[in-house]
C-alpha cells in the first residue's frame, strides 16, 4: 500500500502502513465455505491466528432447522495479498458486511526507531563509564542506569517488532454464518424512495399536531 503524503519518514525509507479488515460471510453450504476459506488462506500464504466455531443449538434442531452454525476467524495475510483475499470473499458466500481500514504509522515508527538509536548510544557510553569506574558506588549507580535504559530499549524493540508484524501481515476478522437462504437488500426505485419520504413527513406532522392538541387540552384544564 502506498504511503500517505506528508510523512515524516526519510524518502529512502519505506512507508509503514497497517491494513486491516472485518467482514461477514453468509453461506448455505457451511462446510463447503469453510473448506474454500482454508484453501484461500493457504493459497495466499497466510495463517489462522485464532478461530472459534458454534454449532446448531438443540432448540433450532428440534424445530427442524440447524441453519445457525457460525465460525469466527482472525486471519493473518501477507499485506501484498490482502486486497486479493478480500476480493475473493464472494467465492465463499454472500458478503453482507465488509469494512477495510488502514493506519499510517510511518511517522511514529521512525520517531521510535530514532529514540532506540539514541538509547543504544547512551548504553554504549554507560558501558564505557562502567569500565572506568573506580568505586563500588559508581559501579552501582551506573548499573542502575543501565538496567533502566535496557528496559526502555527492550520496550521500544518490542513495539517496533509488533509494527513490523502488522505491516507485513494484515489482519482480517471474519465471521462465517450459515443461513437457509440469502436475504438480498431490496432495491427501491426513486419514486418509491420519494413516496416513503413523503409518507414519513406526513406521519411526523400528524404526530406533531396530536401532541399539540394534548398540550392545549392540558393547559385548558389547569386554567
Amino acid at each position: 500500500t502506498a504511503g500517505e503524503p506528508g510523512s515524516d519518514a526519510p524518502e529512502t525509507d519505506p512507508s509503514k502502513i497497517i491494513d486491516a479488515a472485518s467482514a461477514t460471510v453468509e453461506t448455505t453450504d457451511f462446510d463447503g465455505s469453510i473448506a474454500k476459506l482454508l484453501t484461500l488462506v493457504e493459497e495466499n500464504k497466510g495463517w489462522i491466528e485464532a478461530s472459534s466455531m458454534n454449532g446448531a443449538n438443540y432448540r433450532s434442531i428440534a424445530r427442524g432447522s440447524s441453519y445457525n452454525r457460525s465460525a469466527s476467524y482472525t486471519l493473518r495475510i501477507p499485506s501484498n495479498k490482502f486486497e486479493l483475499l478480500m476480493g475473493s470473499l464472494p467465492e465463499i458466500g454472500n458478503v453482507p458486511y465488509s469494512h477495510t481500514y488502514t493506519e499510517n504509522v510511518t511517522s511514529q515508527y521512525y520517531d521510535t526507531q530514532a529514540r532506540l538509536t539514541a538509547y543504544q548510544t547512551q548504553e554504549t557510553r554507560l558501558l564505557e563509564m562502567m569500565e572506568k569506574a573506580e568505586t563500588v558506588s559508581d559501579v552501582i549507580a551506573i548499573d542502575e542506569k543501565l538496567t533502566e535504559l535496557r528496559y526502555q530499549i527492550e520496550s521500544i524493540q518490542s513495539a517496533l517488532k509488533n509494527w513490523d508484524r502488522q505491516v507485513s501481515y494484515s489482519t482480517i476478522e471474519l465471521e462465517v454464518m450459515e443461513v437457509s437462504e440469502y436475504t438480498p437488500e431490496p432495491q427501491q426505485s426513486y419514486g418509491q424512495e420519494l413516496w416513503q419520504a413523503l409518507t414519513g413527513a406526513f406521519r411526523n406532522l400528524g404526530q406533531f399536531f396530536k401532541d399539540l392538541l394534548v398540550l392545549l387540552e392540558s393547559a385548558i384544564r389547569t386554567i
